[in-house]
């Protein structure tokens, strides 16, 4: 979980309002053989304990909400983005 800025708080984004987020298994992939036994695939994920819902980082200096998610990725420009695909090459 990302380190909140000074004036940030975590939100649900159902608006129960300010949450502490609790982390889950979330199943991206299911799979049902035919002898009936089952291959499930899962990775941690963040969720609002309140209602299960989605996490907001809320600003209450800029007054904007941002997903969790795109919160804690890193940014990237699209120069970057040029010299990772010229590596590879």
């Amino acid at each position: 979980m990302p380190q909140l800025k000074d004036g940030e708080e975590f939100i649900c984004d159902s608006g129960c309002g300010t949450i502490q987020p609790e982390q889950y298994d979330f199943e991206y992939s299911r799979e049902v053989l035919p002898d009936g036994s089952v291959i499930s695939k899962t990775e941690k994920a963040w969720r609002a304990p309140c209602c299960k819902a989605g996490v907001l980082v809320y600003s209450n200096r800029e007054e904007t909400s941002t997903r969790l998610d795109d919160y804690a990725a890193p940014a990237t420009s699209i120069r970057d983005e040029r010299l990772s695909a010229g590596a590879r090459s």
